[in-house]
């Protein structure tokens, strides 16, 4: 139901690839935005990532070299493990890296020309685990950067994000959020939904509604 006049963005967390990787998640914004931002920004983005990625990937063949001394047999094919310092500078090169490439995102959006809406689904991926770390930067960063951006082109930025656990903002604040639980789903949704995958008994698809009352996440499983 949105305005054909607005871009509108679809995120799914359930994507591991952007759950675990900044980089992509700057990377597929950057691209379903192309068509709507200045060309020549969205090339002098192209190349960011791609810089950063080979400077990771050669400072980690640094870090992760065997060293081998003298002839000791118990010591071929040893692999040493990185120390804390390591660790940590690679830490803060990625750090770096990632800042690089958002800025020049953000250059990029500095120049759409139309209102957004970003649509980010299954977000409780971005609450704990593998995915928390980047969450608190999409939370934090990402999203209230592109909404100043936008802003300041005079284009309104929707967000809406779709969560079965309540997501943690450090920077929204609560007048600009909007809370709306969403209902279960009616029976002839459901019967609909699932004569679409091809089931045609009546009675195994009333059968499904009755054991999942409508839950749209069970009825997926199922």
């Amino acid at each position: 139901q949105t305005p054909s006049e607005r871009i509108v963005i679809l995120l799914n967390f359930a994507n591991e690839a952007l759950r675990t990787d900044s980089l992509y998640i700057l990377e597929t914004l950057a691209e379903r935005l192309a068509l709507h931002s200045n060309p020549h920004h969205y090339g002098i983005f192209e190349k960011t990532p791609l810089e950063g990625r080979d400077h990771l990937a050669e400072l980690g063949r640094q870090m992760s070299q065997t060293v081998l001394v003298g002839n000791d047999a118990s010591l071929q094919g040893a692999t040493l493990t990185m120390s804390g310092n390591d660790t940590a500078l690679l830490r803060e090169q990625r750090q770096q890296i990632r800042a690089k490439v958002a800025r020049a995102f953000y250059s990029q959006v500095s120049t759409i020309d139309r209102p957004v809406v970003l649509l980010l689904d299954t977000c409780e991926w971005l609450s704990e685990g593998e995915g928390e770390e980047i969450g608190q930067w999409v939370m934090g960063e990402l999203l209230p950067h592109i909404h100043e951006k936008l802003v300041q082109k005079r284009h309104q930025c929707l967000i809406v994000i779709a969560s079965r656990m309540l997501p943690t903002f450090s920077v929204i604040e609560r007048q600009d959020q909007f809370s709306l639980s969403l209902p279960m789903l009616e029976q002839a949704a459901v019967e609909k939904y699932l004569t679409t995958l091809g089931i045609d008994d009546s009675f195994m698809r009333q059968r499904i509604y009755e054991i999942t009352h409508g839950h749209a996440l069970c009825v997926s499983i199922i």
